[in-house]
């Protein structure tokens, strides 16, 4: 779909909500690189020596920024991350 078909199809604030929504919960290609980061870790941790430190979803998804936030577990350090992945500065 070219510019002008979205600009005459989706309202602003329609694509405001859209662009919320995705900063929730991804659409696309971050949503599948990360459910295949996830499988990936589940193998690698399903077939690790005993006594041998588990691998984390972030280390098969290299291009992620590196921050504390990402390493926490909760909702509000995700939502962090995915703005930092926006390359938003603010709330």
């Amino acid at each position: 779909m070219t510019v002008a078909e979205v600009e005459s199809r989706v309202s602003s604030r329609e694509l405001t909500e859209w662009m919320a929504y995705d900063a929730l919960e991804p659409i696309g290609g971050f949503r599948t690189d990360y459910g295949f980061a996830m499988l990936a870790a589940l193998y690698v941790n399903a077939h690790r020596k005993p006594g041998s430190a588990a691998a984390k979803v972030s280390e098969f998804m290299p291009w992620l920024p590196k921050s504390p936030a990402a390493e926490s577990k909760g909702p509000d350090a995700w939502i962090a991350m995915l703005k930092a992945l926006g390359g938003s500065k603010s709330g």
